[in-house]
């Protein structure tokens, strides 16, 4: 009874990360297409949101763990005392160095893409912002799944203009110039595509938040299908 409870807890925590990173993603995907930024303001709720949920869950964790230490205590004082303890000494330590990392991931990661212009100051950003949420290696499948779904998305939309051959021979001149000059060069686009112009904003650049929407879609199946076949 008691490893159901526990476990039907961090179940509820865990969907209500998922629903919280879907509505900060999604937000964030309204106001890209619409003005092509996303509010600083938003970032910041989602890390919020992400530093509260994280130390929910660490807090719930310890007092468990100490009314396992400690089944005699009817009144539930010296549990609570104990998970204060073991919260401060175990749990609460590792949280907030997982948070720092899951921050940090995107940034240290996306920093020389967003030197190069090839991501946006606001993707980047809202990467950090799911990372506080979901945590380093959630947000790390996650930003792979995304670059997945972001060279799909360009390779459609350049399919669909019919100028895959002219992106092409634009990114080999790149990396030709950037071998030649024996640096890495802005990365500069000035191909508009006619088409699946609702995806594309100025200079031919698709909106990457669609890419981590698509990705964070695809990051939730996963976890659904691994809840499934888990049996939980």
């Amino acid at each position: 009874m008691y490893f159901r409870y526990m476990l039907n807890m961090l179940t509820s925590l865990l969907i209500i990360k998922t629903l919280g990173l879907g509505c900060i993603v999604f937000i964030a995907l309204y106001w890209d297409l619409k003005s092509s930024k996303i509010p600083n303001k938003l970032i910041l709720s989602g890390m919020i949101i992400g530093v509260a949920l994280n130390l929910t869950e660490g807090l719930f964790v310890s007092e468990r763990a100490a009314t396992a230490l400690i089944p005699d205590d009817p009144t539930g004082v010296l549990s609570s005392l104990s998970g204060i303890t073991l919260n401060a000494r175990v749990i609460l330590t590792p949280i907030l160095t997982s948070l720092l990392i899951s921050i940090l991931i995107p940034f240290l990661s996306l920093i020389a893409l967003y030197a190069l212009k090839m991501l946006g100051a606001g993707d980047i950003k809202l990467f950090m912002s799911m990372g506080a949420i979901v945590g380093p290696w959630p947000i790390a499948e996650i930003m792979a799944y995304s670059f997945l779904a972001g060279g799909a998305l360009s390779l459609f939309a350049a399919l669909l203009n019919k100028q895959a051959g002219v992106c092409a021979k634009r990114f080999l001149a790149y990396v030709k110039a950037c071998f030649l000059q024996q640096k890495f060069l802005p990365y500069e686009r000035d191909i508009v595509f006619s088409r699946f112009t609702r995806v594309v904003s100025t200079g031919g650049m698709i909106k990457f938040s669609i890419a981590i929407a698509a990705g964070t879609f695809l990051y939730a199946i996963r976890k659904t299908l691994w809840f499934f076949f888990s049996g939980l």
